[in-house]
């Protein structure tokens, strides 16, 4: 009796001291900071992106003070980025189909996701994923209404999304605006998390409702938030 009982108990040391920590250690995990603004406020989400589980919302929002101040710092970083994602393409000219508009390839340069929408002119509502050796299309994704920004996890293995969904303000207010020719968009913001090795998708609601917002990933902040669980 006394061997079975110990049996099991090294059986359990067993797994908590080597699959736990494997399972929940820092390189299944990567938290990313989601930026929301618009001409009022400007506010913070940081979202841990895990391998083995959905998505979770780590912290609260938090409000920036200064939100006009915040929405020009926000519009220059699209811009830059849009053009860093739009030169990309020079690196692989003439071997990708000529429509393509810019290119954002995985930190390990084994993969592209690939644009056809111009950002600057056109709502991103589809990607492409290419393999950078081979240059031959993997994948598509598709958003339900727009894509604002992406990112890559630090393994290359899952593609993170900024997705937006619109609708137009019904109240009473919203109501005069749009008879006026000026109709108040409410955006929702979901982060959608896609392992390309299987293509299974987890996503995560931010925030609802929020009127003329934008949203794009920012610098992660593993360090800052590495003890959180």
């Amino acid at each position: 009796m006394v061997y079975k009982y110990t049996k099991y108990l090294i059986a359990c040391l067993l797994f908590f001291y080597l699959i736990v920590p494997n399972v929940f250690s820092a390189e299944n995990k990567q938290v990313v900071t989601v930026w929301l603004t618009n001409f009022s406020k400007s506010l913070k989400y940081f979202v841990r992106i895990d391998k083995t589980s959905a998505p979770v919302l780590v912290s609260n929002k938090q409000r920036i003070s200064g939100a006009g101040d915040d929405f020009a710092k926000f519009t220059s970083i699209i811009k830059d980025r849009e053009q860093e994602r739009k030169e990309a393409i020079f690196q692989y000219h003439g071997n990708l189909p000529a429509n393509i508009k810019w290119i954002y390839p995985s930190p390990n340069r084994k993969l592209l996701i690939v644009g056809f929408e111009d950002p600057s002119f056109f709502p991103i509502k589809s990607i492409v994923l290419f393999n950078a050796i081979t240059l031959v299309q993997i994948t598509s994704f598709k958003a339900n209404d727009y894509i604002s920004d992406l990112r890559w996890s630090k393994d290359s293995k899952i593609i993170v999304f900024l997705e937006v969904k619109t609708h137009i303000d019904k109240s009473l207010k919203g109501l005069f605006y749009a008879i006026s020719g000026h109709p108040i968009p409410k955006n929702t913001f979901i982060v959608r998390a896609i392992d390309i090795r299987t293509l299974r998708e987890q996503r995560i609601e931010i925030l609802s409702d929020f009127n003329y917002g934008e949203g794009l990933f920012v610098d992660d902040v593993e360090k800052q938030h590495g003890n959180v669980r």
